[in-house]
């Protein structure tokens, strides 16, 4: 077990008094998991931990979010999913998001994200911002030590290994990408919104390009300064005011987002095209905003949806920035979900189709002891 994941397999202190308690009252086995297979450890999802990334050019501290496997740390999670974040790549912005996820999945599974290295002003960010390759380097080592971890894991209670899948937001969508292809044994990639070419000839490349440029991109950070006192402050989500009024923060976003207008270039066509070999559930999938919706994507995103195939690329009636909303929040999770779940989801039925493009599920005509029926209703699980 890598050290830096030690928590991984460590129950949380609330989980451990709770276990002692219940051990001498109801029969638990002592580990925050009961014996009766009904009640849940008492974990509070997530937990929060430090990750020291370690690697040349690629250091600095990256905050990591945990939702563990409900069913305790007797053994291994079946299957754990790591969230990337975009830019700014303060996981705050994903809570709803992922806590809607997380509700949806099995007992025996969890979820982790993590910060970009000087995404998070709670933690002290490296004196040089890393670009997107250096930020990539991040994500390759997290993954390779979270799989290390949970081989060890699953080795030393004779369990099954874990699949590892990986999920990821705009340009977190690109360097996931990359990451799948220097690493083995990822399970699958749901890539949401993704931003995976030409993204400084999109929409909002064009008319936010000037910030991402000196000298401007030198002269924003200082407007931390002032941020907290102006009157629009108090309005901001919690985590936008704790980005705007950190000075080195907004100065590693800019810096990664030039990076991101500099790389994020053509892409990779045949990367794209072999994921349709892949067996179902398995490989690349991935999620747009229908129609005009999304301002960080242009001509890509057509054509690498073409390239998964329908079974593999949808649309729906949501913005990038879906995070910052609720219900958004829930809708993708839902996707997400099916995806994870496959047949195994509560909506799973072969009789129904799931419509993304406005969040329902129908039923399709059938008939039945001679009648024929067709039901649209609010998909829920």
């Amino acid at each position: 077990m890598d050290s830096r994941l030690a928590f991984l397999n460590t129950p949380p202190p609330k989980a451990k008094a709770a276990a002692k308690a219940a051990a001498a009252t109801n029969g638990t086995n002592g580990t925050g998991a009961a014996t009766n297979g009904t009640d849940a450890p008492a974990t509070s999802a997530p937990q929060r931990h430090n990750f020291e990334h370690k690697r040349a050019g690629a250091q600095g501290t990256a905050i990591v979010d945990y939702w563990p496997a409900r069913h305790g740390v007797d053994l291994p999670p079946e299957h754990v999913l790591v969230f990337i974040p975009g830019n700014p790549g303060l996981a705050d912005y994903y809570h709803k998001f992922l806590n809607n996820l997380y509700d949806q999945l099995p007992d025996s599974y969890a979820i982790l994200t993590a910060s970009h290295v000087g995404g998070d002003p709670s933690v002290k960010a490296p004196e040089e911002p890393l670009n997107i390759y250096q930020m990539t380097t991040t994500k390759v080592e997290f993954v390779e030590a979270l799989q290390t971890s949970l081989a060890h894991w699953s080795k030393e209670h004779g369990a099954d290994k874990p699949k590892v899948s990986i999920s990821a937001h705009s340009m977190g969508t690109w360097m996931t990408v990359e990451l799948l292809k220097r690493l083995r044994g990822i399970h699958a990639a749901y890539l949401l919104f993704p931003t995976l070419g030409w993204i400084s000839n999109s929409h909002n490349g064009w008319k936010l390009w000037p910030i991402f440029h000196r000298p401007i991109r030198s002269a924003i950070p200082y407007l931390s300064h002032i941020a907290p006192y102006l009157p629009a402050y108090k309005r901001l989500p919690s985590p936008t005011q704790k980005l705007v009024s950190s000075f080195e923060t907004i100065k590693h976003v800019l810096h990664l987002g030039h990076s991101e207008m500099e790389i994020i270039r053509t892409p990779d066509q045949a990367f794209y095209l072999e994921q349709r070999n892949q067996p179902e559930g398995r490989g690349v999938y991935g999620l747009w905003s229908a129609g005009s919706l999304d301002g960080w994507v242009g001509s890509d995103g057509p054509l690498i949806q073409s390239w998964l195939g329908e079974k593999r690329a949808q649309t729906i009636q949501a913005p990038h920035a879906f995070c910052i909303s609720t219900r958004h929040s829930k809708s993708v999770a839902d996707h997400v979900a099916r995806w994870m779940l496959g047949s195994k989801h509560p909506d799973a039925d072969p009789g129904r189709v799931h419509s993304v493009e406005n969040g329902t599920t129908k039923a399709k005509t059938r008939k039945r002891n001679g009648k024929s029926r067709s039901k649209s209703t609010p998909y829920s699980r």
